[in-house]
Parts: structure tokens; sequence; C-alpha cells
């Protein structure tokens, strides 16, 4: 899946990634992510986002059925848009806990802020999207492109 080969770099980290969803309004709504890992199917993004701003983001994505990832690397500039269909949420488990205790670690070696690294990232809550299309977002002429496309019927 050409979609998986694009966002693997952006997953091992560092990265920067925020999750923007829009209510019935279309008034937009931005929350850091915490943490992201791509599930054993390659078709769906599992994001972690604080529980304590939770609820917005969740409401919007019942509301509207999608949401838009922005992974940026922190050093190169480079980034992606990956958007795509919501599927579920949950309280994160342990593993998932310990999944982002090792991701903030990529974080402190990595030539951040040091601000950055005093971002609370527990407790978070699991939401998974179904990732739809995937968009070049890094400067340059190429911004805004189009990467890939996926259907569920491609499946």
């Amino acid at each position: 899946m050409e979609i998986v080969r694009e966002i693997l770099p952006f997953l091992k980290g560092p990265i920067i990634i925020h999750l923007g969803t829009c209510n019935k309004k279309l008034v937009p709504f931005s929350t850091r992510v915490v943490g992201t890992y791509l599930d054993s199917d390659d078709h769906h993004l599992i994001l972690f986002i604080l529980k304590e701003r939770a609820n917005i983001t969740i409401d919007n994505l019942i509301d509207m059925k999608k949401g838009a990832v922005l992974f940026i690397d922190p050093i190169s500039y480079n980034s992606i848009q990956v958007k795509g269909k919501y599927i579920d949420s949950w309280d994160c488990s342990r593993e998932e806990e310990q999944r982002l205790d090792e991701y903030f670690q990529k974080l402190r070696q990595a030539y951040l802020p040091q601000k950055y690294y005093q971002i609370k990232h527990k407790p978070a809550v699991a939401v998974k999207l179904f990732i739809q299309e995937l968009y070049n977002q890094s400067p340059g002429p190429e911004a805004g492109q189009l990467m890939a496309l996926e259907e569920e019927g491609d499946l």
C-alpha cells in the first residue's frame, strides 16, 4: 500500500502531530496528538490525544465522521497530511501508555525546545481512523499535492 510507505518514516518520530476536526457548523478544532502507530492491518491509524482535551475532538469525529492529521518533522520541516474516516475511540491500555512513554523518550532525545519535553502525554484516549487520503504538506511547490488515495472498497 503506497500510503503506508509514505507514512512510515513519520511514525518513527520524533515528530509533531495535530488532529484537525470540525463540528456540524464547520468550526475547526485542533488538538495535539501525543503519539501514534499504524494498526497491524496497515489501513488504520491509531492516534493518542490527551483525555482532558478529547471531548470536543471525539464529539466532532462522531458528528462529522472524519479527521485530518498533520505530521511535521521539526528538523527537516517535511510534512504530510492524512485524511481519514473515524472508526472508534477508547481509553488507552497499559500497553498503549507504554508506547506513549517510549515515543516521548524519543522526543526528549531530539533537538526540540525544552518546553516540548514538558508536554503532558497521559492519561490519553486512542482514536482510530481509516486512512483514505495522503497529501504532501512540506514547504515547496508540491505542497498540497495528493500523494495517495484509498477507498474502503480497495481493501
